[in-house]
């Protein structure tokens, strides 16, 4: 439940961060903000069928570990270039942490509700669904408030959101190897035999 959590965060943190830096510090116009990260969104969305596949020819550990290493590897990328993000650069960082996404988040979920028996699976449900939007709240707003600090430090407002995004990725960056971790201490758990 806590990587589903932390990787909400960081799905919903990004969103609200890119568009703005590609409007504020990129000069792109709204509509082009939206086409820059539609690729990364459409890439998601595509993979969490394919991945559910995966999860049920494989099992958890390939599609959820390899999902969220490739998430982590696009929040690196964010978090060293932040001083220095292209259009082109977002484009591509965005596809690569979406395609983690894409191949891990709906298989948390998956894996978190295998574990209940079939009358605690609604509740799950329900529990997994309302964790969520918090979740999203708490990113949103987690970068909402970085981003504007970072602008009122200074007076130069494309500098400000600079700064303000900088921090906030490498905040992510952070906040995405500890949900690594914590899935790699799930499954270690998870394979370990259980005793009578």
């Amino acid at each position: 439940m806590s990587a589903y959590i932390l990787f909400e965060i960081s799905a919903l943190a990004l969103s609200f961060i890119l568009p703005n830096h590609l409007q504020l510090v990129n000069g792109c116009t709204s509509l082009q903000a939206g086409l820059v990260v539609l690729p990364g969104a459409a890439i998601g969305a595509i993979l969490a069928p394919l991945s559910g596949r995966l999860y049920d020819q494989l099992g958890p550990r390939i599609p959820i570990i390899s999902g969220s290493r490739v998430a982590l590897i696009g929040l690196l990328g964010f978090a060293l270039t932040a001083r220095h993000l292209t259009t082109l650069a977002i484009l591509i960082l965005y596809i690569f942490f979406m395609l983690g996404i894409g191949l891990s988040f709906g298989n948390i979920m998956t894996n978190g509700l295998h574990r209940l028996s079939q009358k605690q699976q609604a509740d799950g449900n329900a529990i997994f669904n309302t964790v969520q939007q918090f979740a999203a709240a708490i990113g949103s707003s987690l970068a909402a408030t970085i981003v504007a600090a970072g602008q009122a430090a200074v007076t130069d407002r494309r500098l400000g959101t600079i700064n303000g995004s900088q921090h906030a990725l490498i905040l992510l960056l952070i906040v995405g190897s500890l949900e690594v971790l914590l899935i790699l201490a799930a499954l270690h758990r998870s394979r370990k035999p259980q005793r009578n």
